[in-house]
């Protein structure tokens, strides 16, 4: 059997505000928002980018999230929070008092700043959330979606003057 959800879902994260131009060595950052119907006292979530150009530098709690901190008494960021081995970022925080946690409303809640790669071979790079979890202050999992997607461009694509052109051309049967 399968189910079918009708209506917004409670927990609707996305990426947005993304400032920055892809350049070798560059920075930039973009925000991560949450509109949520149902109080969130939990999140996990994986930030994917493609090509694997980004690493994050820095982690920043904004809006309903903005006094979370690692190792905090009311919110935690937890530790293991940041760029994984397999060049995803994954952020955990929980917020342990019932009555502080993230109210129903909209508006970012991270903002995470980045730094590229110096050998950058595309000039967009795509920025998605995947594996969200989000729960109540029993850790009860709250349906969570994703909308959207965020993305750094640049154009720092170059020609290089040692390629030589053909010097003849011609058609020949495909038989």
């Amino acid at each position: 059997p399968s189910t079918v959800y009708i209506g917004q879902p409670p927990v609707v994260y996305s990426i947005e505000n993304v400032s920055g131009e892809l350049t070798p060595g560059g920075t930039g950052s973009f925000e991560i928002h949450m509109e949520n119907t149902d109080t969130v006292n939990f999140v996990d979530l994986t930030v994917i980018d493609m090509p694997n150009y980004l690493t994050v530098i820095n982690t920043t709690g904004l809006g309903r999230f903005s006094f979370c901190e690692i190792a905090g008494d009311s919110c935690e960021i937890d530790a293991s929070t940041g760029e994984q081995p397999d060049g995803n970022y994954h952020f955990l925080s929980a917020i342990f008092n019932p009555e502080l946690g993230a109210v129903p409303g909209n508006g970012p809640i991270l903002r995470l700043d980045v730094e590229f790669s110096e050998n950058i071979q595309n000039p967009s790079v795509i920025m998605m959330l995947t594996s969200l979890t989000s729960g109540d202050s029993f850790l009860s999992p709250i349906l969570s979606v994703a909308s959207g997607f965020g993305q750094f461009t640049g154009t720092n694509l170059a020609a290089d003057a040692e390629i030589s052109l053909p010097l003849e051309f011609a058609l020949h049967p495909n038989y």
